[in-house]
């Protein structure tokens, strides 16, 4: 039998995708990914910050998802071997804009309880202002070179919806 989590993330990839097929013409250019665990609040405040940002600009459910709020599950440890990571990075928001991809970018968030040190890791608010400059048309591309600690992966994939429906479907 799943654990909760692995059951609770497996919904969501496969909402994840549904939302996809149903909205194949989104015009919100961004996509991001919040692999967390459960103890990670810091990380779950930042997802909560671009939440609310991106339903501010019409986002849908498809552009931002988090997986592992509930625990680590297999969901998780899929997407991290997708992306070519070890399971000690997490936490960590993956994004990409729409026409990047497979091309994706990583950025490690704090670990554990809101308030901890998280001196040397990136400021997740400089990337979500980044996206917010491109969805308001001040830039045209998702700028995330000079933000220190994001990388850059690529998956094994060239489009985003078979993509994600291969992953429901393990």
């Amino acid at each position: 039998m799943p654990s909760r989590a692995d059951a609770h993330d497996a919904d969501k990839l496969r909402r994840w995708r549904t939302d996809l097929s149903d909205s194949p013409s989104q015009t919100f250019p961004v996509y991001a990914m919040f692999l967390v665990s459960e103890r990670d609040k810091a990380a779950h405040d930042v997802f909560r910050s671009f939440r609310s940002s991106f339903e501010e600009r019409g986002a849908g459910f498809g552009n931002l998802v988090i997986f592992g709020q509930h625990g680590v599950s297999s969901t998780v440890h899929v997407m991290l071997e997708q992306f070519g990571l070890a399971s000690d990075t997490l936490p960590l928001l993956a994004l990409w804009q729409g026409p990047e991809f497979p091309q994706v970018c990583h950025l490690p968030l704090p670990a554990g309880e809101a308030g901890q040190d998280s001196r040397g890791l990136p400021d997740p608010s400089d990337l979500l202002a980044r996206v917010e400059q491109l969805v308001s048309g001040v830039e045209d591309r998702l700028q995330t070179s000079g933000i220190p600690g994001t990388t850059t992966a690529s998956v094994a994939a060239s489009d985003m919806l078979p993509w994600v429906s291969g992953l429901a479907d393990t």
